[in-house]
């Protein structure tokens, strides 16, 4: 039985503060689930079964920065990209 309060997806480029801030997350008694860039959260979100809680996110990011991926997933969200009936309804406001 899983016992976590949720599960919150990362993204941060530098190995040092990715697993500084997976540590203290998973202290919290959150599951995380790390992503480098973009492409790996945009990927996580598409491909993932597990229902992902909190999206942390840097602002700014060698290859795209933190607002543009939400953008896209923003993007996929009205498209009806996700699977979920209540990501598509509540979306993200930007």
């Amino acid at each position: 039985m899983n016992n976590h309060k949720g599960t919150v997806l990362i993204c941060e480029e530098e190995p040092d503060v990715s697993h500084c801030i997976e540590m203290a997350v998973e202290s919290l008694g959150y599951a995380v689930l790390s992503a480098r860039d973009g492409d790996e959260v945009l990927s996580f979100l598409q491909n993932c079964s597990v229902e992902i809680s909190v999206l942390l996110i840097g602002l700014v990011m060698p290859d795209r920065g933190g607002l543009d991926i939400l953008r896209e997933i923003r993007a996929t969200v009205n498209a009806g990209g996700c699977r979920r009936a209540e990501e598509r309804r509540n979306g993200f406001s930007l």
